[in-house]
This record gives C-alpha cells, structure tokens and sequence, in this order.
C-alpha cells in the first residue's frame, strides 16, 4: 500500500516531467536542415550524371546505327564504279564536300541501269544527300546522262554528319589551309610504293594523297583517282551529346581496281586496271 509521502513524490515528479519542454535548439535544427540538404544535393547529382550517362549511351548507339548504315550505302555504291577496264569513276567536280561518280550494276541492262551520283554534305545542316541521274544513252561504258536528278530533290543518305575534327593540306597554289576533315578524300597510285626507311609519315602502299583546299574540286586530276577514303562522324537525331561524346566516326576506303598493282616494281597502274 502507497504510503502518502511515496504518492506526493510521484506526483511531484510527474509534474516535473510534464513541465519540462525542452528539445532540440535552433542550432541543432538548422546543422540537421543542412545536413538533409546536402545529402539531398547529393543523391540528385548522382541521378543526374546517371540519367546524362545512360542518354549518352542511347545516342552513341542511335549514332552508330545510322552512320553504319549511311557508310555502308555509299561503300555499296561505290564498289560498282569499275564499268570497265581503265574506266574513271570520280567525275571533275568532286571535292571535299561532294562527291561526283558513275557506277552500274549490270553490263547486260545498260544503259539504263548506268547512273551519275552527286553526294553532297551540307556542313550547316549535317545532311548528307545522294543525287542520282540516271544514263538516257550512249554506248557502254560510255553514257549520256539526265540533267535531272530522279528524285529531283535527292535521297537523303544521312542526317547528324559532322566532320572528323580539323586537317592541314596544301591547297593547288602550294599554301597551308586547316581545313574541316574532309568527308570525301582522294588518292592516286604512286610512282612507286611508299617505304618507311624513306619517308615516315607513309606507310608501304601504292596510293599517294589528292589534296585539295577548301573550295578546291579535283578538275583534270579526276580520272587519276584510283581510291576514295570516306570519313564521317555520325550524331544521334536528338543532337544532345554531339559535343560530349555522342557520336560515333566511321572511315572506309574503296580502291577502284580489278586486281592490286605489283608494289615491287615501278607503279604504271591506273584506275580500274
């Protein structure tokens, strides 16, 4: 049984209890708003990068697949150039932005199945569009050709295609001019074959370089172009990450010839031989 003095000491301390209102000071509260803050900042940063890492990712694959796709239509094209022995291919407009050629796929349905292609990259646009003129007569391999592209507007190849970088080159007068990597280069055959002991910045091969300046076209050096070297970056359609890793380069030479030429010997070989 409860004696009074033990239910006045419960009571008293019961009171006390209800009395005391302490909690957290404002220091406290403010150091624990804070720390919530910057654990916050910190799992949004992460989220972030995360979400930048994975849509970059997305556009490096969207990237490869169409610029994989694009290479491959004009590879395609191009490795049906040889019409016939000592044949020249790349046309005299051609340049580092446009790419002008002839190509047939059957000898046995010509003329008709003859055509003139005009490639052209638009450096503003990113486009990259295959003008086609189909042949209207002549003698193979020897064909007249429509003025009017059929579609008149073109077959766009590619879209988000970019340049490699810079380039220095020597234009036709012999000066340097840095240049966006041209997305059509030209080679002929060499004199002789190239040699490492001799020159070192040419590795053993039997094509030697066509430089042509920024407003250059290959002109009479055209029917001495035995190969042409393609090199494009390809971007994603939403062109978020070209500047950040979102793309994906692509580079693929077509040698115009019906067998290789003897590197041993003094090279006489042009192209389609």
């Amino acid at each position: 049984m409860l004696t009074r003095a033990v239910i006045r000491s419960r009571l008293a301390r019961a009171g006390r209890i209800a009395r005391d209102r302490r909690g957290f000071t404002l220091i406290e509260t403010l150091v624990a708003i804070l720390t919530g803050i910057v654990v916050t900042a910190a799992l949004f940063a992460i989220l972030e990068v995360s979400l930048h890492q994975s849509a970059r990712a997305a556009d490096v694959v969207q990237a490869s697949q169409l610029g994989r796709a694009t290479m491959t239509r004009m590879v395609d094209e191009l490795r049906s150039s040889c019409l016939s022995s000592e044949f020249t291919p790349i046309q005299e407009k051609s340049s580092n932005t446009e790419l002008y050629f002839r190509n047939s796929y059957s000898e046995k349905a010509v003329p008709t199945s003859a055509t003139e292609h005009r490639i052209e990259w638009n450096e503003k646009t990113g486009a990259l569009t295959d003008f086609a003129y189909a042949s209207n007569g002549g003698t193979f391999p020897a064909f007249t050709y429509s003025s009017t592209a059929s579609p008149s507007a073109g077959t766009q190849i590619g879209e988000r295609i970019y340049a490699q970088g810079t380039i220095s080159v020597k234009n036709s007068e012999g000066k340097s001019e840095t240049i966006p990597t041209p997305i059509f280069r030209y080679y002929k055959y060499a004199t002789t074959a190239g040699n490492v002991e001799n020159d070192t910045n040419l590795p053993v091969g039997t094509l030697t370089p066509i430089e042509l300046g920024s407003k250059e076209t290959l002109g009479t050096k055209a029917p001495e172009v035995a190969a042409v070297l393609i090199s494009i970056r390809a971007g994603a359609t939403d062109g978020l990450y070209t500047t950040k890793g979102g793309v994906a380069d692509f580079s693929n030479q077509v040698t115009f010839a019906f067998s290789a030429p003897n590197p041993e010997k003094t090279i006489e070989d042009g192209p389609c031989q």
